[in-house]
């Protein structure tokens, strides 16, 4: 093998490593990062009836409830995780791209086929989309929920008063 092609063989293969790389970084980041902000949001839920109540005051301009602290805390800790996941996300793709462009290169025709094989525009379309819907609605939810849920919560304690 001449030097050209054992060159173009190695950066397919950091090409490779970085794909792998990109993936293990975006599954971490979804396994990890999504729950510890959900959780940050049940924990606002859960404790509705009892600290959620309170109120902070600030400056003595305004209160604000500690539930919608804590919905807004969990947004300001999902905005990050969500912008790092997109970043890896774009790495990866690009990563695929690379890879692809080498397995198609005459010289490595029907020898190198990994990444054509098992790269589908339409899975990664929708691989794209569902990843960043989760982040959507979750966030969405925690800047609603912190806006509204504590006029909200206290309503449905109200009816729950009213039914007994």
């Amino acid at each position: 093998m001449d030097d050209d092609l054992s060159i173009k063989l190695e950066d397919w293969k950091m090409a490779k490593d970085r794909i792998k790389h990109f993936d293990d970084v975006i599954m971490r980041t979804r396994i990890q990062g999504l729950p510890i902000g959900t959780g940050l949001q049940a924990v606002a839920f859960i404790t509705s009836n009892s600290i959620g109540r309170v109120q902070w005051d600030v400056s003595g301009y305004f209160s604000i409830p500690v539930f919608s602290l804590i919905m807004f805390a969990s947004v300001l800790y999902l905005i990050p995780v969500f912008l790092f996941d997109i970043v890896h996300f774009r790495l990866l793709i690009l990563s695929v791209r690379h890879a692809r462009e080498i397995e198609n290169q005459s010289c490595f025709k029907d020898k190198l086929q990994i990444t054509n094989k098992l790269t589908s525009p339409k899975l990664t379309r929708l691989h794209e989309f569902a990843g960043y819907g989760i982040y959507v609605i979750v966030i969405g939810s925690g800047i609603l929920f912190g806006l509204f849920g504590s006029s909200f919560i206290d309503s449905l304690i109200a009816n729950q008063g009213m039914q007994t």
